[in-house]
């Protein structure tokens, strides 16, 4: 097994363009999604569970990401990208 195969991955951020990161990435890893409301999609996960993974990608709008990590984030040794 290859050793990437075996991280964690989360997309934060449930829209368009989460989506498609999310499918994305799942052709080759197991990767989770999650949004500020449930969406009923494969992998979709609680906040709380997605930011405990080791890979964090932010698929959120520019103007709300820095009030999103002021009032969720807790760096935990997590890796983080942020798309735009």
């Amino acid at each position: 097994m290859h050793k990437l195969a075996r991280v964690s991955i989360a997309v934060i951020g449930a829209g368009k363009w989460g989506q498609a990161l999310q499918f994305a990435i799942s052709r080759n890893f197991p990767c989770k999604i999650t949004s500020r409301q449930f969406k009923d999609i494969e992998n979709f996960v609680s906040l709380e569970e997605a930011l405990k993974c080791e890979y964090l990608i932010f698929a959120l709008p520019a103007q709300v990401v820095r009030g999103w990590l002021e009032e969720h984030f807790t760096f935990s040794g997590q890796k983080n990208s942020c798309g735009g």
